[in-house]
């Protein structure tokens, strides 16, 4: 064995050499050398460079199934890291339901005129609506266009167009 040889590739080495006439037999069992720890950390930072460079869904199956032990006890840890992860296009809202004909009331509509007619010429119009769930936000919101959907998440690319901010408390609109 050479000084700078490790002893796990040595006697991969030497197998492979006395195997290598298709004489298994000669050397007895073939013998396994685990993985040492360098190579180990290798493999595993070339998971990561894969782990960041893919979308957050690939990313946490990638680490689930690299790192189950890891990924449980240090669950909070992996979700950050993977919340961190900036997405490259905005998700456009699809709704998990049929959505149902929505019929805007006549006073909203009225507010809608009053609210973007004030605004300058050529500059948009924003509104955030506030509400309880299944109340008619999101089909109102639909009325206007493609809405721009940012649950558990704040994505500034989504806002590139909205200059000016309306709120709207919806519950004291709502007849």
């Amino acid at each position: 064995m050479k000084r700078c040889e490790m002893p796990a590739h040595f006697l991969e080495r030497t197998q492979a050499y006395v195997c290598k006439e298709g004489n298994e037999r000669l050397f007895g069992e073939r013998i396994y050398v685990k993985d040492t720890v360098s190579s180990k950390r290798k493999r595993e930072d070339e998971i990561w460079t894969q782990a960041i460079g893919a979308e957050e869904d690939v990313a946490r199956k990638l680490l689930q199934k690299h790192f189950p032990r890891d990924y449980i006890r240090c669950y909070c840890n992996f979700e950050k890291f993977l919340q961190s992860k900036r997405r490259k296009t905005t998700v456009e809202h699809v709704p998990n339901f049929t959505a149902n004909g929505w019929v805007v009331p006549s006073e909203l509509l009225e507010w809608r005129k009053e609210i973007s007619g004030s605004a300058r010429e050529g500059r948009p119009v924003s509104h955030i609506l506030i509400g309880p769930p299944r109340c008619g936000k999101t089909q109102w919101a639909l009325s206007f266009g493609r809405p721009a959907e940012m649950s558990n998440r704040f994505c500034f690319d989504a806002l590139t167009l909205y200059r000016r901010i309306a709120r709207i408390l919806f519950q004291t609109i709502l007849l």
